[in-house]
């Protein structure tokens, strides 16, 4: 019978490691919402114009910065799956700067030329004004792309290591710096003179501040460099092939996800236009998103517990797909009990509504049934997770490139079939993206099946193909072939070949093998004689 404590021991290394990455999930929508209570937090007088328009323009700025430089976030699984030596590094750090650059190029040309006004101007329909500054702040970030590649590469590296207290850290005090410095910037006369610098300089101090942790956790005695060699023989070396090869699924899988919540948005402003209400049902959608996405969002990060724990760590064991799948379960399981008593409890969701969004009880109901729906999201997401996770670790996640599209079909049929039976406004919107999740997670597993069983079938062509030789030598089978047949057949042979011992083992067996049977041979013709 298994005891509390050893399931306990089995299992809390797991939840230790997600924990500190659930709050890197969380922290940049935290960190959004403090600048933003920062800056309008000095709207007094004749200064207040000037704060909304910067506010405007910084979040025009962030959201553009967001969108071109998202790719580089996924650096990150690129150092998690495929850095093995302090050369796979370097080669990372210099491909993944050629990307970083190449942001830092599409950031200083719409902030430098007549296409971000065109982009941000015309497009959003802004006044000239906030135009401008949001070009001027597109300038000043143009250097957080590098900074966010140095980030990415060590943190990947980190996790390898299971060390993802270090980056959870690291992310917490990016936010709580960039806070800690819109507060005291506020209190100085930048408000007056130059309000553009004050969410500026906090994304700066807050991106140094988490490269130093990052770094400090990789450099420091015993760090992480020590730990990896110069060069390795077991892995593949990193290339740019390889490199490429896993990181494109995983830009366009992120690129869906990023479009998805403006396609459900417009189907569900479209869907009550006729009613009057697509401005009321909008806003629902936006007070409900943020809410159960902290009771889920932390599964996303599942996907990166299976390659940190698929094989051994330093001092640490490597964990069974068994294990691993229970895990999943697990945090299913402690989601569910949280969110389904949440919002299926009268009374209860709309206070939640009400308490932390600050909308009157009226407003709140409207997002009963929306969270009702998403309480059931996990479901979907962390197992996706957990089987992109599986395909990270075989290095096949090309087969989870087609789960983005048919989630962005699966959401534009849903949004166009839900009203005809009967769902509309922020309840469609919740339900097709449930949809949208579902069968992208059924794609993720279809692709995953796939894999296994191509792996598991070309085993057994290795298999069938192989030669049943015994383990020791055996008079009465040689005696069954000539020699030259059997130095054929075990020339068959490789080092590789599954179930044979080292490459002397295979050395010695063969000449003791081949001296029984010529003296056979030998024996034979001078009877024969």
């Amino acid at each position: 019978m298994i005891s509390c404590r050893s399931v306990w021991n089995t299992y809390w290394p797991l939840g230790k490691f997600l924990f500190p990455l659930g709050l890197t999930n969380i922290a940049p929508d935290i960190a959004d919402q403090a600048l933003n209570r920062g800056i309008t937090s000095m709207n007094s007088g004749d200064q207040s114009t000037i704060i909304i328009d910067s506010l405007a323009s910084f979040g025009l700025a962030i959201s553009l910065m967001k969108f071109f430089a998202f790719p580089l976030g996924e650096v990150r699984h690129v150092s998690l799956v495929l850095v093995h030596s302090q050369k796979d590094r370097r080669i990372c750090i210099l491909l993944s700067l050629i990307m970083a650059l190449g942001s830092c190029a599409i950031f200083l040309v719409l902030g430098l030329s007549v296409m971000g006004t065109m982009l941000i101007e015309e497009l959003h329909e802004v006044k000239h004004s906030v135009s401008e500054n949001t070009k001027i702040i597109l300038v000043y970030l143009s250097l957080t792309p590098i900074l966010e590649i140095l980030c990415q590469i060590h943190a990947g590296i980190l996790l390898q290591y299971r060390q993802s207290v270090v980056v959870g850290a690291s992310s917490l005090a990016d936010v709580a710096m960039q806070v800690v410095t819109v507060l005291v910037l506020v209190q100085t006369n930048l408000t007056t003179t130059n309000p553009l610098l004050i969410p500026v300089l906090s994304v700066y101090v807050g991106y140094h501040t988490r490269i130093a942790i990052i770094l400090i956790g990789y450099y420091c005695k015993p760090g992480i460099q020590h730990l990896l060699p110069y060069d390795q023989n077991s892995h593949e070396p990193l290339t740019i092939k390889n490199m490429l090869k896993f990181f494109w699924p995983l830009i366009f899988i992120n690129m869906v996800h990023k479009i998805s919540r403006p396609i459900i948005n417009l189907f569900v402003a479209r869907n009550q236009a006729s009613s009057g209400n697509s401005e009321k049902a909008v806003a629902v959608l936006t007070a409900v998103y943020p809410i159960p996405r902290t009771f889920y969002g932390w599964q996303n990060n599942l996907k990166e517990v299976q390659p940190a724990f698929a094989k051994p760590s330093h001092g640490h064991r490597a964990y069974t797909s068994r294990e691993r799948v229970t895990f999943t379960v697990g945090c299913i399981v402690f989601c569910m009990l949280i969110t389904l008593p949440t919002f299926f409890s009268p009374g209860v969701p709309e206070k939640v509504i009400h308490g932390l969004v600050g909308v009157d009880l009226e407003f709140a109901k409207l997002t009963v049934v929306p969270l009702q729906i998403f309480s059931f999201m996990t479901l979907p997401v962390a197992s996706r997770s957990h089987l992109t996770g599986w395909l990270m670790i075989k290095k096949k996640t090309k087969y989870a490139a087609p789960s983005g599209v048919l989630r962005l079909a699966a959401i534009i049929i849903a949004c166009i079939v839900f009203p005809l039976m009967g769902l509309n406004g922020a309840e469609m919107g919740v339900a097709s993206l449930l949809f949208g999740f579902v069968i992208e997670a059924l794609t993720v597993a279809a692709g995953t099946i796939f894999v296994w069983k191509k792996k598991n079938f070309a085993n057994e062509e290795v298999t069938q193909d192989a030669v049943d030789l015994p383990t020791e030598y055996s008079p009465r089978l040689s005696a069954m072939y000539s020699s030259q047949d059997l130095h054929v057949r075990l020339q068959a042979f490789s080092p590789h070949t599954p179930g044979l011992g080292s490459n002397h083992s295979i050395d010695s067996y063969q000449q003791m093998t081949l001296k029984g049977v010529q003296d056979k041979e030998k024996d034979s013709h001078k009877q024969t004689t």
